[in-house]
């Protein structure tokens, strides 16, 4: 089936290998809408400001995908795996022929691609499998077995699949050994939900808390003491088996008990924090009798096995770093931002906007064009009933601080290729962003308003849309400067 996406820009083509769910969309072409910086073009190649950005961003989270990291850090000699990263080195022997199965299981946006990277070094040796990925985030390429299911809030996909990766580990023996392979966005594909919990009321606890404005550890809490695999919940399963978790970060400081929500990593957490963090946010009078009652009855016991080795392949100074490398290539100069963005969505984008026009007014026409990256993951506090994205509305934001501002612009983009529960990933914005909405009769203070930048977007022909990439370390924004020589006169 033909999917058609909303004007906006599309990744460069054969960057992304194509997913079994999206082969056949068609790609948008650039808008050809006037847009001063956006359309503006850099010295010494053919590119326009929009493209330059696309470009970045494209290169970058190429770099973070599953197989490019698997490739990069791990190996096979003989019947040893071996890991090796900056601040840490693993081997493990792989069992003998006869002797034990290899099983790969794992959950996340990005999981599909991870299992690609392990299916091209292991092979045959891989005896069983089961990842979870997002629906429309398969991979053709990967012969491992693959189930959809929904994200950000689970469904009954999640809860078929999760009960097929719970059969996968079923009678394990020490003789065997299971790679668990993990990324963002695991912490709603898995779905088990405890006892007098149903999904719908899953469900209603998700959707409140991503509303909430809420951060992800305070979700995360929350979570664990309503799931059976989550907070080391899996690793139960596991037992005796031995297991090794290999995992691309979405969560600042990379930690293994937060990314996921942690289902190998044993909770140190409890019900009584998981009240005050629904209490702190004003939900508690919201929530299902059920989940009240088990919150306050039936608190979980923190799992007894310690953690298996988790090694992290990849975060987002992965992609802050191919993004300086890209920009360097482009002649371009970067300069890094913050890698730790966070807090409300219109505070970030607002201080990133005045950082970016600060850079502009400092170039001089013998000046590179400056690239000004940041990274992170804002919270949107959803009060509206529009449709969008937290780096939609954040390009929104932006647009509006930079208004009649000359020579900047911006790409705000979820790195996995989505924002929201929309098809795109995020938006671009300039100085003229506004004017143009305006000399539409577009009113962009009520789309703000009703959190609906993803109409107002896709009316300006500002929407960035390029499809899942592979992999998901929070959101990237990137902010292009062109010296006064580059500006029409």
């Amino acid at each position: 089936m033909r999917q058609n996406f909303p004007p906006g820009e599309s990744c460069e083509p054969g960057l992304f290998p194509r997913t079994a769910s999206a082969h056949n969309q068609t790609m948008p072409a650039i808008d050809s809408t006037p847009s001063v910086t956006l359309q503006q073009s850099l010295p010494g190649t053919c590119m326009t400001a929009r493209q330059a950005l696309a470009s970045v961003f494209t290169h970058a989270v190429a770099q973070t995908r599953g197989e490019i990291l698997i490739d990069q850090h791990c190996r096979v000699v003989g019947q040893t795996f071996h890991c090796t990263l900056p601040q840490q080195h693993l081997q493990c022997d792989l069992p003998a022929a006869g002797q034990g199965r290899v099983i790969v299981v794992g959950a996340g946006k990005a999981v599909a691609s991870l299992g690609l990277g392990l299916q091209k070094l292991l092979g045959q040796r891989i005896d069983a499998s089961c990842l979870i990925v997002k629906h429309q985030h398969t991979l053709d390429a990967l012969q491992l077995q693959q189930h959809e299911a929904g994200h950000p809030l689970p469904d009954a996909a999640g809860v078929a699949a999760t009960h097929r990766l719970l059969d996968t580990v079923h009678d394990l023996t020490a003789d065997d050994l299971v790679f668990v392979l993990l990324t963002g966005g695991a912490s709603s594909l898995l779905v088990a939900t405890s006892d007098g919990i149903g999904l719908q009321e899953k469900i209603q606890v998700n959707e409140l808390l991503i509303h909430s404005g809420a951060d992800i550890h305070d979700i995360n809490t929350v979570r664990k003491q309503l799931s059976k695999v989550k907070g080391g919940g899996l690793l139960q399963a596991l037992a005796p088996a031995r297991a090794v978790a290999l995992l691309i970060s979405d969560v600042p400081g990379n930690d293994p008990a937060v990314i996921g929500s942690g289902p190998l990593y044993p909770d140190t957490s409890d019900s009584a924090q998981a009240i005050q963090v629904l209490e702190k946010h004003g939900l508690m009078q919201q929530l299902p009798h059920a989940v009240v009652e088990h919150l306050r009855s039936a608190p979980r016991s923190p799992a007894a096995l310690p953690a298996p080795p988790h090694l992290i392949l990849g975060d987002n100074q992965t992609m802050v770093e191919a993004a300086c490398e890209q920009a360097r290539t482009l002649g371009i100069e970067p300069q890094v931002f913050d890698t730790r963005l966070h807090g409300n969505t219109h505070d970030c984008a607002r201080r990133f906007s005045e950082a970016l026009q600060a850079a502009a007014e400092r170039l001089t026409p013998t000046s590179a064009p400056l690239l000004l990256i940041g990274a992170g993951e804002t919270t949107l506090q959803v009060r509206g009933n529009g449709r969008g994205g937290r780096n939609q509305e954040f390009a929104l934001v932006a647009a509006a601080a930079l208004t009649d501002v000359p020579r900047c612009a911006i790409l705000a983009a979820g790195s996995d290729g989505t924002d929201g529960p929309t098809d795109a990933a995020g938006g671009f914005a300039d100085g003229s962003s506004m004017k143009r909405a305006d000399e539409q009769g577009l009113a962009w203070q009520d789309c703000l308003d009703d959190n609906d930048s993803y109409t107002l977007l896709q009316q300006l022909g500002d929407l960035y849309s390029c499809g899942p990439t592979g992999t998901n370390v929070m959101d990237l924004v990137l902010g292009l400067a062109l010296p006064p020589s580059l500006t029409p006169p």
